[in-house]
């Protein structure tokens, strides 16, 4: 437990020289690229200073970890995340949300195989499992898994995804001329799209 709150005490304060000194809170024309450049930046300043003013808040650091997400600083977010996972008392609804966010973060930065643990950590919290499972499905897609996208999207119900990427599996078999295979392939991609 002591642990712990040490990995704690320790990512506060690192959170604390990420954030800067900075406590000016407006933000010039010339800052950002757009107007919502210039909106998101003015959340993160704005969520900074809260940050500091209640190292404690848990909403406030997922909130500023979604934002650096948004901007594409996926490093800040997932180090906002690890540094949350190690708080002491974190009930398991936490836990599954901020894994949750944390595999969106590793899946945005292109870390596949930590996005598909942290999903799990997520369920295993007891977070929505339909909701994680969905990602799951889209990550299996993203990564050109076909035959896991069909099975992660036949157990969520989903018989025309499931059937799509059937039907892709269908043309890389094609593709490789093992004709019989793609046809079987083809077939079930019907079969399944005509149930939905």
């Amino acid at each position: 437990m002591r642990k712990i709150v040490t990995l704690w005490q320790n990512f506060k304060q690192s959170l604390r020289s990420l954030l800067g000194k900075e406590d000016d809170l407006f933000l010039t024309w010339n800052e950002g690229e757009s107007a919502s450049e210039r909106d998101t930046l003015a959340a993160i300043r704005a969520l900074s200073q809260e940050v500091r003013n209640d190292p404690d808040g848990i909403e406030t650091y997922l909130a500023l970890g979604n934002l650096y997400r948004a901007r594409g600083d996926i490093e800040r977010a997932i180090q906002i995340r690890n540094g949350l996972i190690v708080r002491p008392r974190l009930d398991n609804n936490l836990k599954a949300r901020i894994y949750f966010e944390l595999g969106l973060d590793y899946k945005r930065g292109g870390f596949i195989d930590r996005a598909f643990k942290a999903f799990e950590e997520a369920i295993a919290y007891g977070g929505p499992e339909d909701v994680i499972r969905q990602e799951i499905a889209m990550l299996y897609a993203d990564s050109r898994n076909f035959a896991m996208a069909a099975k992660a999207y036949a157990q969520l119900g989903h018989k025309t995804a499931e059937a799509y990427f059937l039907a892709r599996i269908s043309e890389e078999l094609f593709a490789k001329k093992d004709y019989d295979e793609s046809i079987a392939f083809a077939k079930r991609a019907i079969r399944y799209n005509s149930k939905s």
